[in-house]
């Protein structure tokens, strides 16, 4: 009996079915397609690192689009079963029973999730070949997968299914306890019902979740552990899902204050929508904000990054020789051609860093061996304490970062494990780190020290200074001369090295805006989605609109007025997580090896509002087509 429900009610609303699939098949189209690209990954002999952390990033991408899209499933199964209330009432009264209902809907979500699977293992393989694609592009230089085709195996296709049947089974479960909570005469006569008391529950729980991850943040940022910002994120999210049907109304009243003024009684209709419906309202807009919370969230850390590259461009070698290996090769820059460099006279001093893993105080990390005096006069270090000619055997320099964390101060014993032995060196200057551009580490130290204690021979880079009147050009046609002998070897300027590193932040950026912008298309097809079924909803009542007069073109303007009031609610709650994340983020990193500062690109996150708005706006063209179009007789007559 179940069955033969599920399958006529699949066969009726085909419309309906297919829109509340839609999520599902993008994100286990996002999720199919990184597993793909994993597996041809895995397959493909000497994938580079890059190559396999751009599909754990896609991956990461896959799991949240799957998870807006959850939401997105939850939004359009909650409306389906809002729309149907009278049908199972109906069926009530004809014997079936709660459990009969909710199994009809559970089933109902079962054949859509694994239809939606199906369709997404599809859309995966066209998401990996472009991957592929930009992988093997001149956007992504590291990555090389031109020599394998795409592998799709057994294992994805059932993690597909799986995925798409899971994620809408659990998306649809509390729509199905409604359906199973669903009273014959209640719900013939249109009463509330137990809602009230299980709004209440949800709003404490939401409520304390919302408090939880929002104290979180703050906590994380500066008494750590920074971990905490992921849990903190996923709790916030939570919540905001649990008590968005409660807050949703006020604030679409709210924001629906301006589209009410501008479009007049179509806005102020839809804002009165908007407001009369929150949990769907509430649903939409989440889905939107998680999107634009992910982007708020790259575009923060991105500028905060790119700010403390600026900020420390002044404290960075003139000149340096960098060393770029072929693939295999670790021969680092060699003792004669660092010889060549120091006997140039164009040169003022050649200071070259050796580095290698040693423990520090009982933590691993990397230490760099230099000359304090030629060190000294190639890299401008800002001195905090102490000096760098301090530097002498036996002496260690520390960041201004790793001093504060540990406690440090000049004269501070501290033991170092290189693989050679161990020796307690006295902490001689702190110094401002400089974690991005070429410099130092963490940690210096005497060169004698660190060949006594057997540090790793090869140097890795060489800050150099020109002496006082020498062109520039003259400075880099000599220094160009001496690594002609090795193609591994170049000379970079402040300057260049600055734009290099800038280069790789705007590429990671630019990769990591178009994963987090896959969720926020996600959401924008729950306004679309959502839209359109709340049109088959309001059939009855827009015929009504059109029979008292309000023309087409008001129905549309109606419409659109309520999608981008919904679409504002997910930018205002979108954007304002990204900027209280991206703030934990930059300060987290702030006490890390990759400092930041945090720095709000004000034009970016405005533009990305205004694109999210209109968006919203023109997903629901199509739906406010079809609503304007709906018939009047016809839609009066709708039961």
């Amino acid at each position: 009996m179940i069955w033969r429900l599920v399958r006529r009610e699949l066969a009726m609303r085909s419309r309906r079915a297919a829109l509340t699939g839609v999520g599902a098949v993008v994100g286990v189209g996002l999720i199919c397609g990184t597993l793909v690209l994993l597996e041809t990954v895995a397959a493909t002999a000497g994938a580079d690192e890059d190559v396999r952390q751009l599909g754990q990033l896609v991956l990461v991408a896959g799991v949240v689009a799957v998870l807006v899209g959850a939401v997105l499933i939850n939004a359009a199964f909650t409306v389906t079963v809002a729309q149907r209330t009278r049908e199972l009432a109906l069926l009530r009264c004809l014997g079936a029973d709660g459990g009969q209902l909710r199994r009809l809907v559970g089933l109902e979500a079962l054949v859509i999730g694994g239809l939606a699977g199906l369709v997404g293992l599809g859309a995966g393989v066209g998401v990996a070949a472009g991957l592929r694609a930009y992988v093997n592009s001149d956007l992504f230089p590291s990555g090389d997968l031109s020599g394998s085709g795409l592998v799709v195996s057994a294992r994805t296709a059932v993690v597909s299914l799986l995925v798409g049947c899971g994620v809408t089974v659990l998306s649809a479960l509390a729509p199905a306890r409604r359906a199973g909570r669903t009273a014959p005469l209640a719900a013939l006569r249109a009463t509330p019902g137990s809602v009230r008391r299980a709004g209440q529950v949800r709003l404490v729980v939401g409520g304390v979740a919302v408090v939880l991850g929002v104290a979180a943040v703050p906590f994380a940022a500066v008494a750590g552990p920074g971990v905490l910002l992921l849990p903190a994120g996923v709790l916030t999210l939570l919540g905001l899902r649990l008590v968005g049907a409660r807050v949703a109304g006020p604030l679409a009243r709210l924001v629906g204050i301006p589209v009410a003024r501008t479009l007049r009684l179509p806005g102020a209709l839809a804002q009165a929508n908007t407001a009369r419906n929150p949990e769907r309202t509430a649903a939409t807009a989440s889905a939107l904000a998680i999107g634009l919370a992910l982007v708020s969230f790259v575009l923060v850390l991105s500028a905060s990054t790119k700010a403390a590259i600026e900020d420390e461009g002044a404290r960075t070698p003139e000149l340096h020789v960098r060393y770029e290996p072929r693939a295999g090769e670790r021969a680092g820059i060699g003792a004669d051609v660092v010889d060549r460099l120091a006997g140039l006279p164009e040169l003022a001093a050649v200071a070259p860093l050796r580095s290698g893993e040693a423990t520090v105080a009982g933590r691993p990390d990397r230490v760099t061996a230099v000359d304090p005096e030629r060190y000294r006069r190639a890299q401008p270090l800002k001195v905090v304490a102490g000096s760098v000619t301090d530097l002498a055997a036996g002496g260690l320099g520390v960041t201004e970062r790793v001093a504060a964390t540990r406690g440090w101060t000049v004269g501070t014993p501290v033991p170092v494990r290189l693989p050679g032995g161990e020796r307690t060196l006295t902490v001689r200057v702190v110094y401002a780190g400089n974690s991005y551009l070429p410099g130092a580490g963490d940690y210096l130290m005497a060169q004698a020290d660190y060949a006594a204690l057997g540090g790793d021979p090869t140097v890795r880079d060489v800050p150099m200074a020109a002496r006082d009147g020498v062109p520039a050009g003259a400075v880099r046609a000599a220094v160009a001369r001496v690594l002609a002998v090795d193609p591994a070897l170049t000379v970079e300027d402040r300057g260049q090295a600055r734009q290099r590193y800038l280069g790789q932040i705007n590429r990671s950026t630019s990769l990591f805006l178009a994963l987090a912008g896959l969720a926020g298309v996600v959401g924008l097809l729950g306004i679309l989605t959502t839209t359109a079924l709340s049109i088959v909803d309001r059939a009855r009542e827009l015929g009504m609109l059109r029979a008292v007069g309000m023309a087409r073109h008001q129905i549309r303007l109606m419409i659109r007025g309520e999608a981008l009031i919904v679409a504002l609610l997910g930018v205002l709650g979108g954007g304002g997580l990204g900027l209280l994340f991206g703030w934990g983020a930059a300060r987290v990193l702030a006490g890390s090896s990759s400092p930041t500062r945090f720095t709000v690109p004000t034009a970016a996150l405005a533009a990305v509002a205004a694109a999210a708005a209109v968006a919203g706006v023109l997903a629901a063209a199509l739906p406010a087509r079809a609503a304007s179009r709906i018939e009047v007789l016809g839609a009066i007559a709708t039961e």
